[in-house]
């Protein structure tokens, strides 16, 4: 893929309020690329449905696309964008706190463009 390649695609991207919607917005301008923006929204997952159902593509984190066999997935032109995940809680919940430790370990074994390490 390359970077003109994105030019003239219909997009549904996350909506300002996402704060990777700021990295695509300096990775879209430093690339010269006025994106064609069909819709935004606030839900990864309505981003996703859009994308299966053929009309759309959209820009998430790889590890928001995950395995699911209906996307293809492919990686930004360079320089691309490396998303970090992080967040902040007080008084988490038992239930919360194993989830963390569940994704924290997940990270460790993740490269930044989100394919897994080698053990």
């Amino acid at each position: 893929m390359k970077t003109d390649d994105l030019q003239n695609l219909p997009m549904a991207l996350p909506s300002e309020r996402i704060s990777a919607s700021q990295a695509m917005g300096r990775y879209f301008e430093e690339q010269g690329i006025v994106p064609h923006v069909a819709m935004t929204f606030d839900d990864g997952h309505a981003l996703l449905e859009l994308v299966k159902m053929g009309k759309l593509v959209t820009c998430l984190p790889r590890w928001a696309v995950r395995d699911d066999p209906e996307i293809c997935a492919l990686s930004l032109p360079p320089p691309g964008i490396h998303f970090l995940a992080g967040a902040m809680w007080t008084h988490l919940s038992p239930a919360s706190k194993a989830f963390l430790a569940v994704a924290e370990q997940h990270l460790k074994v993740m490269k930044p463009d989100g394919a897994k390490l080698k053990k």
